[in-house]
C-alpha cells in the first residue's frame, strides 16, 4: 500500500510539473505589429491618428513635412543609424511630451488613455500605423530624443530603443558633438521657426513634438513595403481630400500643413488648412433631453487654390438619466453619448454627409448617409477602423454596436432637430442665409439604398410635427416664422410652402423655394403653386391651363424668335441648376411649362400672325 501511495504522489508532482508550463502567450513585438500592418490600412489615415494624438495633447498646430535631403553619417551614435539618415516623413506639434506620453508610447497596444472618454486617441493601434512608413520611429520632444528599434538590431538584443536626455550631462554633449546625428532636427526646427532653434540652444528643451519617420528604403522584419517619394505624394493626396473636414470636430487643433522640401532644400507648402477660434455658441434650448450648443466654425483651405467655407456646428450630449442602456454602455465603454452635426453654409447645392470619429473616416459608400450634415461621435469602430460597427447576426451582442446603433437611433434624430431649431433662430436674426435652412432639411431622394439612416431622417420629420415647430416663410421685409400647422409639407417632408402667404414672399426668395422643391424630382406637388417665375417679374401657377403656359429658351432656340411672346418666357434670374430642374419638369408633361423648339417656335409665330390679321 506504501509503494502504490509513493507511486501515486510522484504521478502528481509530475503532473504538477507538467501545468506549470501551461497558458497562453504573447506573441513577440514583431509578429504583433505585423499584425497591425495587416490590418490597419496603409494611407491618409496615419496622418490622421498623428493628428488625433496631437489633440489629445492639446496641440493647436500639427505639420507634416517630406524631406527628401541626405544627412551625413560620420558622427552618429552608432554607425548602424546611418541607413535611417536619408529621405523622411516629419510630423511636428506645437505640444510637448510630458513623462506620462514618453511611458505611453512604449506601451503597445495597452493604451493609457483607454479609459479616459475625452481622449480620441485611444485605441492603441494609432501610433504603430507609422511602422508602414519607417522601422525606426525617432521623436524629439521636452528634454528628450528617443529612437525606438522593434527589430533590436541597432542598440543590441533586447534593446528596442533608446532615450537621450538633454539634462543629462554625458547625452548632451554626446549629442551636440554628434553632429550629423542631431542635424536633421536641428533643420526641421528652423523650418518651423527660428524661435524653437534658439530655444533647443539656449534652454536644451523643445516645447514641442518632433517625429521622423526614415522612409523604409529595403524590406525589413516588419513590412515589405517600400517608402520613396511617390508613395509620401500620395499619403499627402489622400490627406488633401478630406482636408476640408479634418478640423471640425477636433477639439484643440486648429491648423494642419503639409510642406515638401526637395533634396536642394528648396521648401514648398502644398497645403494649409485653419479653423477659426469657436464663436460664442448659441445655446439651445429645443430639448430638455440634451445638453446642446450651436456655433459657427470657418474653415479656410491654402493649396493651388483658396476656399473658405462656413459652417454651422451643432453639439449635443444626452443627459444622464434620460436612457439607462446608453448610460450602463456610456459607463462600459467609457464613452460620451454625444453626437456633432457640421452643415456647410457657403455651399450652394445639397451636400451628402459623411461619418467621422473626430477625423473623417474613409470616404467609401458605407460611409455617407444622404443626410446634408456629417456626423460625428465616439463611435465603436472595426478593426481597421475603417467603419462603425452595426447589430448584423454574428454582433447582435457587440456593445459597440449596440452602442453605435443607440447613438444613430435616439440621439441624432434628436439632434438633428435641435440644429433646425437653431438654423431657423439664426436665419430670423439674419445670421443664416434663407437658403440654408431649406437645405438643412433631409432630402429622402438622396437617401435610397441607405435604411438606417432614412429612419433617421423619417424621424427628424416626425419629431418636428410632433413639437409643431416653426418653419420659415419669407415676406418680403422680414424673416417669418409660422408653425408646421399652417404650413403645406409635401408628402416628403422636402418643400416648406405657405398655405396662404405665397404672395407675401419676395422675388429672390421664391426663386429660392422653387429650386429647393423641384430638387427631388416630385414635381406632382407644385400642382396650383404660383411659383413659375416669368420674364416680366412676376408668378404663374403650375397648372395645365393655356393661360398658364411658360417658355423655355435656350441657345439653339433663344428667345428672340417669338419678340411678341417675350411674356411668355421665363426669368433671365434663374440659376443653371433651377433652370435644368425646369427643363426636367417640361419634359415630364405635367404643366403648360413648354421648352422652345421648332415645332414650338411655328406654333406661336402663327398664332402672332393670325392675331396681327385680326387686328388689321
Amino acid at each position: 500500500m506504501a509503494s502504490i501511495g509513493r507511486s501515486c504522489d510522484t504521478m502528481s508532482q509530475r503532473k504538477s510539473k507538467a501545468r506549470t508550463s501551461f497558458g497562453p502567450t504573447a506573441p513577440p513585438f514583431l509578429d504583433y505589429l505585423k499584425n497591425i500592418l495587416r490590418r490597419y490600412p496603409d494611407g491618409g489615415q496615419i496622418l490622421k491618428e498623428l493628428i488625433q494624438n496631437a489633440d489629445d495633447g492639446q496641440a493647436t498646430e500639427v505639420v507634416f513635412i517630406h524631406d527628401e535631403r541626405r544627412y551625413g553619417t560620420e558622427s552618429l551614435w552608432t554607425n548602424k543609424l546611418g541607413k535611417y539618415q536619408g529621405p523622411a516623413l516629419y510630423a511636428y506639434n506645437n505640444a510637448a511630451f510630458t513623462d506620462e506620453d514618453w511611458e505611453r508610447i512604449q506601451m503597445a497596444g495597452r493604451s493609457a488613455k483607454v479609459n479616459d472618454p475625452n481622449k480620441i486617441g485611444r485605441f492603441g493601434i494609432g501610433f504603430n500605423s507609422v511602422y508602414h512608413i519607417t522601422d525606426v520611429p525617432i521623436i524629439f520632444s521636452s528634454g528628450h530624443l528617443g529612437v525606438m528599434d522593434p527589430q533590436e538590431k541597432i542598440f543590441g538584443e533586447r534593446n528596442g530603443g533608446f532615450l537621450w536626455s538633454l539634462d543629462d550631462e554625458e547625452h548632451k554633449e554626446a549629442l551636440m558633438t554628434m553632429h550629423d546625428q542631431f542635424q536633421p532636427f536641428r533643420d526641421i526646427v528652423s523650418v518651423l521657426g527660428e524661435k524653437w532653434s534658439k530655444m533647443i540652444m539656449e534652454d536644451q528643451h523643445f516645447a514641442g513634438t518632433l517625429f521622423r519617420f526614415p522612409l523604409r528604403n529595403e524590406t525589413s522584419e516588419i513590412s515589405d513595403n517600400l517608402y520613396d517619394s511617390g508613395k509620401v505624394v500620395e499619403l499627402f493626396d489622400s490627406f488633401i481630400a478630406d482636408a476640408e473636414l479634418s478640423l471640425l470636430f477636433l477639439k484643440n487643433v486648429r491648423s494642419v500643413s503639409l510642406v515638401h522640401i526637395s533634396r536642394d532644400g528648396t521648401m514648398k507648402t502644398r497645403l494649409e488648412v485653419k479653423a477659426s477660434s469657436p464663436e460664442v455658441p448659441l445655446k439651445s434650448e429645443n430639448d430638455s433631453d440634451l445638453e446642446g450648443l450651436t456655433r459657427f466654425k470657418q474653415i479656410t483651405l491654402k493649396s493651388e487654390v483658396c476656399k473658405e467655407t462656413q459652417w454651422l456646428l451643432t453639439t449635443c450630449t444626452m443627459k444622464k438619466g434620460i436612457m439607462e442602456d446608453l448610460d450602463v454602455l456610456a459607463e462600459k465603454l467609457s464613452f460620451v453619448p454625444r453626437v456633432d452635426l457640421a452643415f456647410p453654409c457657403s455651399e450652394e447645392r445639397y451636400s451628402e454627409g459623411r461619418l467621422s470619429c473626430f477625423l473623417p473616416l474613409p470616404n467609401n459608400e458605407s460611409n455617407k448617409t444622404g443626410l446634408p450634415v456629417h456626423v460625428n461621435a465616439c463611435f465603436g469602430l472595426t478593426d481597421n477602423r475603417r467603419h462603425i460597427k452595426w447589430q448584423e447576426e454574428d454582433q447582435k451582442h457587440d456593445k459597440h454596436a449596440m452602442w453605435n446603433e443607440l447613438l444613430v437611433n435616439k440621439v441624432l434624430p434628436k439632434a438633428f432637430v435641435v440644429m433646425i431649431q437653431d438654423a431657423s433662430k439664426l436665419c430670423q436674426e439674419s445670421r443664416l442665409p434663407v437658403s440654408s435652412v431649406y437645405r438643412l432639411w433631409p432630402d429622402i431622394s438622396h437617401m435610397k439604398h441607405k435604411e438606417k439612416w432614412l429612419e433617421v431622417a423619417q424621424d427628424v420629420f416626425d419629431q418636428l410635427f410632433r413639437q409643431n415647430a416653426a418653419v420659415l416663410s419669407l415676406a418680403k421685409d422680414e424673416r417669418w416664422f409660422i408653425p408646421l400647422s399652417d404650413a403645406i409639407i409635401p408628402s416628403n417632408g422636402l418643400g416648406v410652402l405657405l398655405r396662404n402667404g405665397l404672395q407675401r414672399i419676395a422675388k429672390e426668395d421664391k426663386l429660392c423655394v422653387l429650386e429647393f422643391v423641384l430638387s427631388d424630382g416630385n414635381y406632382k406637388e407644385l400642382q396650383g403653386l404660383q411659383l413659375l417665375p416669368l420674364s416680366d417679374g412676376s408668378f404663374r401657377s403650375f397648372t395645365n391651363r393655356e393661360e398658364d403656359t411658360a417658355l423655355i429658351d435656350s441657345k439653339e432656340f433663344p428667345r428672340t424668335l417669338l419678340p411678341c411672346c417675350k411674356h411668355l418666357f421665363i426669368s433671365n434670374d434663374l440659376s443653371s441648376t433651377c433652370r435644368t430642374y425646369l427643363k426636367n419638369l417640361a419634359s415630364k408633361n405635367l404643366f403648360r411649362v413648354i421648352v422652345l423648339d421648332a415645332a414650338c417656335v411655328v406654333k406661336y409665330t402663327r398664332r402672332m400672325d393670325s392675331s396681327v390679321l385680326e387686328v388689321s
